[in-house]
């Protein structure tokens, strides 16, 4: 796994998903990795505290769908409820126009 290794150049991955719109996501996934397989968070994330307080923001409803039997796209909406499920995936997109684009 990525986030135990050292073949990683954090500060460069950090970097990169700012550069192209998705560290938001970088740190959902290292935030998630955190919390359901006890991975370490890498230190050029763990200065990213806003970052990852957004990312633990947003990380609410993943490990109740993970613990849940398979179920399909919209039993899991169903279960967290619509607004909600529209409330996670908007706050999970940084730039404007890319959430304007999922609401259209």
């Amino acid at each position: 796994m990525a986030l135990r290794g050292d073949r990683v150049d954090w500060d460069q991955a950090v970097a990169l998903a700012r550069r192209v719109g998705c560290e938001r996501h970088l740190a959902l996934g290292a935030v998630l990795a955190e919390a359901l397989l006890a991975a370490p968070l890498p230190p050029a994330l763990t200065r990213e505290v806003s970052l990852l307080t957004r990312a633990a923001a947003a990380a609410w409803p993943l490990p109740t769908i993970l613990a849940m039997p398979p179920v399909t796209d919209r039993e899991a909406i169903y279960r967290l409820g619509l607004l909600r499920s529209l409330r996670w995936s908007m706050g999970s997109i940084a730039a404007p126009r890319a959430a304007g684009r999922c609401w259209r």
